[in-house]
């Protein structure tokens, strides 16, 4: 997808939230490739993205899957902030991980340590869930492993309405990136229901307040 390079700077743009000023080149042979990958990558640049081996033009076009995920991957984690006063000396995966450890406190057989390993049990997106919704699961009685797992995916899906989009067996294969990527879902839908928590209470108060008044 990201092999004429137009796609892959749409998504920085996405992801920065800032407009390249570069214009495209609208050819179809594969020297007009090259120029958007190169003006892609430049672009990258200039938002301060960084990895150890900064990947050619040949490699998006060539489809080479190692260098394109690595920095793809780098792009995300530039960009991705956990909370409105997030700690800059901090990275996105090191924030997650602090965000997690927070909100799982005291939870017995929950010890927050690294991606993904912390999280294959199941037990700490269960954790996650019963810290603000305790109804929708019955942690004392859990067990970990599929059934805390699966747990997990149901309490997601009426929590914020996270789509079981995967199976239990694949959640256990996750890697490191796969896992931020998946607990990183938590924390923008459970921020969602948060924001729809306190616009109800607010109206609440309005409502309470209309009412005395008359």
């Amino acid at each position: 997808g990201f092999g004429d390079g137009k796609v892959f700077g749409a998504f920085l743009e996405a992801l920065s939230e800032t407009p390249c000023d570069d214009k495209w080149n609208k050819g179809k042979m594969r020297v007009a490739h090259v120029d958007n990958v190169n003006m892609s990558l430049e672009f990258a640049k200039k938002l301060g993205i960084t990895v150890k081996n900064f990947p050619q033009a040949t490699d998006f076009i060539d489809g080479q899957e190692r260098p394109v995920l690595g920095f793809v991957w780098a792009c995300i984690l530039k960009f991705l902030k956990f909370g409105d006063d997030a700690d800059e000396s901090l990275s996105a995966k090191d924030a997650l991980l602090m965000w997690v450890a927070n909100k799982t406190a005291g939870y017995k057989g929950v010890s927050i340590e690294k991606f993904p390993n912390s999280f294959k049990d199941g037990l700490a997106l269960c954790a996650l869930i019963h810290s603000s919704r305790p109804k929708l699961i019955d942690y004392d009685n859990l067990e970990a492993g599929d059934k805390a797992i699966e747990a997990s995916f149901d309490g997601a899906e009426k929590y914020f309405e996270m789509e079981k989009f995967i199976t239990v067996d694949e959640f256990k294969r996750f890697d490191e990136i796969s896992m931020v990527v998946y607990v990183s879902d938590y924390y923008y839908g459970m921020a969602r229901e948060r924001k729809k928590d306190r616009a109800a209470r607010r109206i609440g108060k309005v409502v309470k307040f209309t009412k005395e008044m008359d």
